[in-house]
């Protein structure tokens, strides 16, 4: 029984390829960019299945494969406008809940962000720890959150894992929190904060995140019932 992966091109997507057999696996691959082309073309003479397509249409999703066990949704967009934020997170994540529902995938894995929280004390945010995003992508990963959250009480899917993951950083990586300051450093000799200097943070290594996302998938053997929420930092 494999399991889906969307984003399969990204940072975090692309290593977790790495960690499962071909036979286990399906990838997805926007497929708009030249780099996202050159990937897949790559994935496939690896011997690994691949398909196609923007995640933002419903008919992407119509042809994925039967029998999966489940799907690993990293596909994400971090910045943009508003309706590109909006329609790439909770707007996919929908749709990947649809696409679970028809073609009766039993869990579909998240992967959320600590940004739904907004501002945290110091000694940092349990998963019961209510959330308030105070930015844009915080909320629209919520919005995703709840959307799996619905589906799971509708019982359109029979679970859904939702890894709400700190700032993830490592090798190859091209944007993001981390990546920002260190490109700072090196480029200009300093980074620039908001506010007094006092925020905390919690960064993640990447192999780190998915390790955890391939645990899951190997414990999974059987459907789980429910609707889990972990953090990852």
């Amino acid at each position: 029984m494999a399991w889906l992966i969307t984003g399969a091109s990204g940072f975090i997507g692309s290593r977790v390829v790495q960690k499962l057999p071909k036979t286990e696996v399906v990838l997805h691959i926007h497929g708009e960019q030249e780099k996202d082309k050159k990937q897949a073309e790559k994935f496939r003479a690896s011997g690994f299945s691949v398909f196609e397509g923007d995640l933002t249409k419903k008919e992407t999703l119509q042809n994925i494969p039967t029998g999966l066990s489940g799907i690993v949704h990293t596909a994400n967009i971090a910045g943009g406008n508003d309706a590109r934020l909006l329609q790439a997170n909770p707007g996919t994540t929908r749709l990947v809940g649809q696409a679970a529902k028809q073609h009766k995938v039993g869990t579909v894995v998240y992967l959320s962000s600590v940004a739904v929280y907004g501002e945290t004390p110091v000694e940092g945010a349990a998963e019961n720890f209510r959330p308030s995003p105070n930015t844009l992508y915080g909320e629209s990963k919520l919005a995703a959150e709840e959307i799996l959250k619905l589906a799971v009480e509708k019982r359109d899917i029979s679970s859904a894992v939702i890894l709400r993951l700190n700032s993830v950083y490592g090798p190859g990586q091209e944007k993001g929190f981390i990546y920002h300051h260190i490109s700072n450093i090196t480029n200009r000799g300093y980074f620039q904060i908001d506010g007094m200097g006092n925020q905390v943070r919690q960064p993640v290594f990447v192999d780190d995140v998915v390790d955890i996302i391939a645990k899951f998938i190997k414990l999974i053997k059987n459907p789980l019932s429910g609707f889990e929420i972990f953090n990852v930092a």
